[in-house]
């Protein structure tokens, strides 16, 4: 018998451990986050900064259900080193997105 799941590791990571290295440890493990887990606000600020600071790049080719995170070299860099400010982060804190016709 096999038992699938819909949730990813990063989707599970516990509230003390919500970083950027953290991150970067599970990511580099298990690279896929559920589509289900997605929209919670600690998850989605994380996952942008670590866009934002060109940690991971999604990779848009993984198949749904699944959004795949691949560590860059700058990810993997910091992963090693494990030099970073490890500020929880609680809700999205993003800057206002553009829209494509140059407005926010």
């Amino acid at each position: 018998m096999v038992i699938d799941s819909f949730s990813g590791s990063l989707g599970e990571l516990p509230k003390g451990r919500r970083t950027l290295v953290y991150a970067l440890a599970v990511l580099a493990d298990d690279p896929r986050v559920s589509t289900f887990e997605r929209g919670v606000g600690w998850l989605e600020a994380l996952l942008y900064e670590l866009q934002f600071n060109k940690l991971v790049i999604e990779d848009k080719a993984e198949p749904y259900p699944w959004h795949r995170f691949n560590l860059t070299d700058a990810g993997r860099q910091m992963l090693a080193g494990g030099n970073t400010p490890n500020v929880e982060l609680s809700g999205p804190q993003r800057p206002a997105q553009e829209h494509e016709n140059g407005t926010k």
